[in-house]
């Protein structure tokens, strides 16, 4: 990473800009996790995300040099999008793709959630990034509420462990990306970065699924076909972009708190499509997602109110 710039100097978004992001990208991977089940019911992992992801990175980079943006990285930036890419989307993606494959349906997901954790607390020590009240305060809600989901699966975690195992690790990497990805300062365009990203870690998913999944290929039929398409135009496209953009409007830790959100939508459309259960246990995590969000968006909502 480049020497980062000193803390929360991040330009403040209007309420309604930042809101309207965090609310798009809540609704857009919090239906995705259920759909990836859907999905991977017929499509093999690496072929599933890697196809999902090298449509969507090349998409991207159309897009953007079509709006005439600078998308060729310069020298320096190459090794950049390497980590950042690996981090952000393929071991991401691959290790969550194999450990829902382990874990219970639908709740399992919540593991991946404790990003949050460690994108403060990485934002904090490579970033500078203040961990204040109001983020304190949201991060505290946030680990109650993923916790209150967590609590009645511990016993059925601790029986599958390398799945609990995988899904930890992409956490954490994720928020090494994150944090990586803050902290770098980019001259091609923000759908360009989003585009390499997704195309560099297309590479080693599509490798492994010729080498390992060939033999398993066949067309899917309609449920999984609509998965795939919802991963390519929705999860990898829009998702990525929503995100990114969020790193750009927010601090890194801010931005992780942000996506606390997810996998609450995902056990309420889990229930929907999968049929999963949801009880007071659910309903108690959502209040405190939701009161840990607005904390973290409060001082934002401030600034904006002073004019600062």
């Amino acid at each position: 990473m480049n020497a980062p710039a000193p803390p929360d100097r991040t330009e403040a978004p209007t309420s309604r800009a930042g809101l309207v992001l965090v609310v798009l990208i809540t609704l857009a991977w919090g239906l995705h996790w259920p759909l990836i089940k859907v999905g991977l019911s017929e499509i093999p992992p690496l072929t599933f995300r890697g196809t999902a992801v090298i449509f969507g990175g090349l998409a991207l980079l159309a897009y953007a040099s079509g709006r005439g943006e600078r998308i060729w990285p310069r020298r320096r930036e190459a090794a950049a999008l390497l980590w950042t890419s690996m981090c952000n989307v393929a071991i991401w993606q691959i290790l969550t793709a194999y450990a829902l494959q382990q874990l219970p349906a639908g709740r399992g997901v919540v593991l991946a959630y404790t990003m949050p954790i460690w994108g403060v607390l990485l934002g904090a020590i490579f970033l500078r990034e203040r961990i204040d009240r109001p983020r304190f305060v949201a991060l505290a809600l946030g680990t109650a509420g993923m916790g209150l989901l967590i609590g009645e699966d511990l016993l059925i975690v601790g029986q599958a462990t390398v799945g609990s195992l995988m899904i930890l690790t992409a956490a954490f990497i994720w928020a090494v990306g994150t944090v990586s990805t803050k902290g770098f300062s980019w001259t091609v365009s923000l759908p360009a970065m989003a585009g390499w990203q997704l195309v560099i870690a297309a590479v080693p998913m599509l490798c492994g699924a010729i080498l390992l999944e060939r033999e398993a290929w066949a067309i899917p039929s309609a449920g999984p076909m609509f998965a795939l398409v919802y991963n390519i135009l929705i999860a990898s496209i829009l998702a990525y972009l929503v995100w990114f953009r969020l790193l750009t409007l927010y601090p890194a830790g801010i931005a992780s708190i942000s996506v606390l959100m997810i996998p609450v939508v995902g056990l309420f459309s889990g229930a929907i499509i999968l049929g999963e259960r949801i009880g007071p246990t659910e309903l108690g995590a959502l209040i405190l997602v939701v009161g840990a969000l607005a904390a973290a968006h409060q001082p934002w909502r401030n600034a904006r109110a002073e004019g600062t």
